[in-house]
């Protein structure tokens, strides 16, 4: 495999590159030849012309590509001249497939890719490009993951060359569509493909929820607030012309698995709603989040380090202009420098969104490096690149740190502190301050929510166990109310050593508790209850001597509310308490 990176500017014409590529070796002999076209200007009759020339000067040659995103701010610097990235296959192959989704939609789409890909051998990754900001290639990439998980999809959402006019095209050697899906898939026995991607943005200030979505997948409120609020109260930022520009460094940050990923609003309407690339669903917590450039550096120069070692023949870059708009153009162009030190020949594009999708996850990203190696064989024996060290990285030996440096750690360090008050605060609204376990307030939200799954799934047992300590009213009486409070720790730790992991315990009130049993058949909540009842009665509490303990138990119908699963449950507990205590009774 080999890659080589032309740029279509004043001192090189198209034809006169088409012919420099026919020329070569690599072309003549290569099993597969493709080119990967990143057109910035939007300009169909240019692609159009690339296309003719490519079909007469390079017919063994396949052409992808997509249109690329132009400066968002006067300062942005980003490509003003056509890319031509060449990748030649020495042994492996390709399949291009577009979709135009004007006829049919992204899930539609993936589902016929996987029934063309079927008898395929040996797909090792796909190279997605797609074009309309709003066309989100989640469904395609769910498709498409549901019946090839150990793959990588990796791309970009094709840009724009004005902000607010979305001309973005995705095209092949023959045909351009303004709203599609182009998958490059790609095969061989002995082709390998690794991805990685670098975020480095920090959630900063406190969680937000998003609390009413419009009809149009516009963020109406967020803490039912409108969503523009969010920028123009922590960020003082206008709802003009330059509010992308203004807030694209700012992005809100989402949970997706166990990754955080970042979403920039890319327009607002007049009521103050704001539009996403991908959508984010009610309901959804969002951040703002803030970095720094050393941290944005120093990842980015990790994971180049660590792609070197995979010995690539070939590298492909999707960056978010959001880096760009807020490192800086020097600072961005070392962001590419760090892969291209190992690969001097690498494509990279912007776009309005970063495609990347791994068995460990992932989707449309923004805010983001996306960086996919290709590689044909294994990697040479005893091969070991030299680790890459960025001088500018390095300390000079001096203390002194910029002020927005100093300002984003203040803010890191206030987020944290502020975060940590909220999950204590938090804590002690869902405990019971003597015991440490759930309170009656959060029971009541457990169960509510357990419910509300058991309807869904009413496959899914749920049982109920209340119990309380037998003549507790002789205890505090004899001992006092600070033993009474002793006992009352002693049994919940007792509970706790016989129930299972997954089973919730909560304090209803004064010796009165309750058991939340998970995946529990009645049978299997009956003999759980009834474990507890023998443990508690097996040892003597300390000063006290014998305590025993009453249980009613009942199990979840699919009409239950929480009121008539706790009625049940209550009239179980008063069932074993009149039939002597020390027992366990089921209501049905």
């Amino acid at each position: 495999m080999f890659q080589k990176t032309y740029i279509l500017d004043d001192s090189l014409a198209p034809d006169e590159m088409d012919r420099i590529i026919a020329a070569d070796p690599h072309y003549k002999s290569c099993s597969a030849c493709l080119m990967q076209v990143y057109e910035p200007i939007c300009d169909p009759e240019f692609i159009s012309y690339r296309m003719q020339l490519q079909r007469e000067i390079l017919p063994n040659a396949n052409i992808v590509g997509m249109t690329t995103l132009g400066p968002v701010g006067p300062e942005t610097e980003v490509p003003r001249d056509p890319m031509v990235t060449v990748v030649y296959f020495e042994e492996s192959g390709f399949d291009i497939h577009l979709f135009d989704c004007h006829n049919i939609d992204p899930r539609e789409a993936g589902k016929r890719l996987c029934e063309a890909i079927a008898s395929t051998e040996h797909v090792e990754g796909v190279l997605l490009l797609t074009a309309d900001a709003m066309l989100s290639p989640t469904p395609f990439i769910e498709e498409l993951e549901a019946q090839y998980p150990d793959i990588s999809v990796f791309g970009a959402q094709a840009g724009t060359a004005v902000l607010g006019n979305d001309q973005s095209m995705v095209f092949t050697s023959s045909e351009i569509c303004t709203r599609g899906i182009l998958a490059v898939v790609f095969h061989g026995e002995n082709l390998h493909i690794t991805t990685d991607y670098n975020l480095g943005w920090q959630p900063i200030g406190r969680e937000m929820t998003i609390t009413e979505m419009g009809d149009d997948g516009f963020v109406k409120t967020i803490d039912h607030e409108i969503a523009t609020d969010v920028y123009q109260k922590y960020l003082d930022v206008e709802l003009d012309d330059a509010f992308y520009a203004n807030v694209c460094a700012f992005p809100l940050l989402t949970p997706s698995g166990n990754r955080l990923i970042a979403r920039v609003p890319t327009r607002f309407s007049e009521d103050g709603a704001m539009q996403f690339p991908a959508m984010l669903a009610q309901g959804s917590k969002v951040t703002l989040s803030y970095t720094k450039p050393d941290y944005l550096l120093r990842n980015t120069l990790a994971s180049a380090n660590a792609m070197a070692q995979f010995a690539p023949q070939a590298i492909m870059l999707f960056a978010c202009i959001n880096r760009r708009v807020y490192m800086g153009n020097e600072r961005a162009d070392r962001e590419f420098s760090y892969y291209r030190h190992f690969c001097p020949d690498l494509s990279f594009a912007y776009g309005f969104g970063e495609i990347l999708r791994t068995p460990e996850g992932g989707e449309l990203l923004n805010s983001t490096i996306v960086a996919a190696a290709l590689r044909e064989g294994d990697v040479p024996e005893g091969f070991a690149a030299e680790e890459y060290a960025d001088p500018e990285l390095s300390s000079d030996g001096t203390t002194y740190k910029p002020l927005s440096d100093r300002l984003v750690t203040f803010l890191e360090a206030t987020t944290a502190e502020l975060n940590a008050t909220i999950d204590e605060l938090e804590r002690l609204a869902q405990r019971d301050q003597l015991t440490g376990i759930y309170n009656r307030r959060h029971v009541d939200e457990i169960i509510e929510q357990r419910l509300s799954k058991h309807r869904r799934r009413n496959d899914q047992g749920l049982a109920l166990l209340m119990y309380d300590i037998d003549h507790f009213k002789q205890v505090n009486d004899t001992f006092g109310h600070e033993m009474g409070d002793i006992v009352l720790k002693e049994l919940t730790r007792r509970v706790q050593e016989v129930v299972r992991d997954d089973d919730v315990i909560g304090r209803w009130g004064g010796e009165e508790f309750l058991i939340i049993a998970n995946n529990a058949t009645l049978e299997q909540a009956e003999e759980l209850a009834e474990r507890v009842r023998q443990h508690v009665e097996a040892t003597p509490f300390p000063h006290v001597g014998k305590v025993t303990i009453s249980i009613g138990v009942t199990c979840a119908k699919a009409a239950d509310t929480g009121s008539t699963l706790f009625g049940r449950v209550d009239r179980a507990l008063y069932e074993a308490k009149d039939s002597g205590r020390n027992c366990v009774k089921t209501c049905f």
